[in-house]
């Protein structure tokens, strides 16, 4: 079953939908992870993560 993905938001309203983090900007762990999307408001820090599917398996969750 195809689903859409609705990309996150940053948690302060008015900082508005967050970018994906360029691959070039991550660590190999970071990488591992998953899909990382940062808030593009200058001087905010917050980010968002889609975890891997061997992220989820490594820790015990869902399967993809």
């Amino acid at each position: 079953m195809n689903e859409l993905i609705t990309l996150p938001v940053c948690s302060h309203k008015e900082h508005g939908q967050m970018e994906i983090r360029p691959i070039r900007n991550q660590t190999y762990e970071q990488k591992f992870c998953g899909t990382w999307y940062d808030c593009m408001y200058p001087g905010c820090k917050c980010s968002s993560l889609f975890p891997s599917k061997e992220l989820l398996q490594q820790i015990g969750g869902e399967q993809a």
